[in-house]
């Protein structure tokens, strides 16, 4: 689905990623209230590009960090997939180890948001 599709339903695909149950269930959730779509979810990278493969998607919001396949692998791999869709980053903690936020958006995030920002109001 291109983005006029998406905007014209007035609705979005959205995959959600998080290895994490708890901040999977929070995005879907607050996609769920604040856009009025109902998100797919998935655990793992691999997962995820599963959906890719079977599903038009226009916007993945992904965790960074994640076991087996990081979201930095994750995205690398989903571009060359699905090289329409948007990829938002997130995550709690950007170590020195990890993909810097400008690495990120030079391998193709659209953004990329700390978890703990996020949630610092509530």
């Amino acid at each position: 689905m291109n983005q006029s599709t998406a905007q014209s339903r007035n609705q979005w695909n959205i995959l959600v990623l998080d290895d994490d149950p708890t901040w999977r269930n929070f995005v879907r959730f607050t996609l769920e209230c604040e856009l009025k779509t109902i998100p797919l979810v998935a655990s793992s990278g691999k997962e995820a590009l599963h959906i890719l493969a079977e599903l038009p998607i226009d916007v993945v919001v992904s965790d960074l960090q994640m076991p087996i396949m990081n979201g930095f692998e994750f995205l690398k791999k989903a571009r060359v997939q699905s090289p329409d869709t948007k990829f938002i980053i997130m995550s709690a903690a950007f170590e020195p180890l990890t993909p810097t936020p400008p690495a990120l958006t030079a391998a193709g995030a659209l953004a990329v948001v700390s978890k703990w920002k996020s949630t610092q109001n509530w």
